[in-house]
């Protein structure tokens, strides 16, 4: 199936936004062990993780999360990310926890 100029258009869009938020410093690494380039998303969350942290949140039933190179992107799903990501993220779920709790790369 072919995508119409259009869908192009607003595709190439949507992968431009990702990039933008790729690109920011708390993005590029884990929500939760600060590996670098994380390859998966919490679209319900809003952060980006590793492969290895994706099996943790994964049994969370209250999340979505999907590796980056699934046909996710939306609107919706880059918009969360977008008003949320790993920075805010992390404020949120982790303000009261203890830095020796966060899980470290390689846990």
């Amino acid at each position: 199936m072919s995508l119409t100029l259009n869908q192009k258009m607003m595709l190439k869009q949507l992968e431009a936004r990702l990039q933008k938020l790729r690109s920011l410093p708390c993005n590029a690494v884990c929500v939760d062990c600060n590996a670098k380039a994380p390859n998966c998303v919490d679209i319900k969350l809003g952060c980006f993780m590793c492969m290895k942290c994706n099996g943790l949140h994964r049994s969370f039933s209250t999340t979505k999360v999907i590796g980056m190179d699934e046909k996710w992107m939306t609107d919706d799903s880059l918009t969360m990310l977008e008003n949320f990501g790993n920075g805010v993220v992390n404020e949120l779920y982790e303000a009261t926890m203890m830095a020796s709790d966060k899980p470290k790369v390689g846990d």
